[in-house]
């Protein structure tokens, strides 16, 4: 939300959580602050997520126990998560 506050509004002494944000504000956020390879990482985060949701859809029928599919789905998960902000300098977003 910070993004969308103009500099003043964003370093107020109390926190302003009622403000007008600016058409400027929008334009930086989701114009201006994508990633050069953003094409490629979205297409293997989506990859990503795809697998383990056919993982998921099809554990019944994988030669595994369930719970060890689960399990390896949560983890796989937990690493996306995990990955994101390395894959994206998303500090560069909130600067």
């Amino acid at each position: 939300m910070q993004s969308f506050k103009t500099l003043k509004d964003a370093n107020a002494r109390t926190p302003k959580f009622i403000f007008t944000p600016t058409w400027e504000n929008y334009r930086d956020l989701w114009l201006r602050s994508t990633p050069e390879n953003g094409a490629t990482i979205a297409f293997f985060l989506l990859a990503a997520l795809v697998i383990l949701f056919c993982l998921l859809l099809f554990a019944r029928y994988i030669p595994v126990r369930s719970s060890v599919v689960y399990a390896i789905v949560g983890l796989g998960f937990v690493g996306l998560l995990w990955a994101i902000p390395r894959l994206v300098d998303t500090a560069k977003f909130y600067d």
